[in-house]
């Protein structure tokens, strides 16, 4: 992903190996959160997607959480 800093300098910024992405705006800002906070920050979303497996298979939200920390994976909310 190419993107403009505050000073306008251009920079490229690389996701690899990732699990799951939305985009749906603008980029203003990149932060990366605690992984915890991942859940609260989707619940809605998580609830309703549960069922059909997204973002992966899983029974309660502490085993997708588990599976996160496992990776050694990392949450950024842009």
């Amino acid at each position: 992903m190419k993107v403009m800093t505050e000073k306008e300098k251009q920079v490229n910024i690389l996701f690899k190996d990732f699990l799951l992405f939305i985009l749906k705006t603008i980029l203003l800002d990149i932060a990366e959160e605690d992984v915890n906070s991942f859940a609260l920050d989707n619940k809605t979303l998580l609830d309703q997607s549960k069922d059909y497996c997204w973002p992966m298979d899983y029974e309660h939200i502490e085993e997708l959480i588990n599976y996160i920390k496992g990776n050694n994976d990392h949450y950024y909310k842009l």
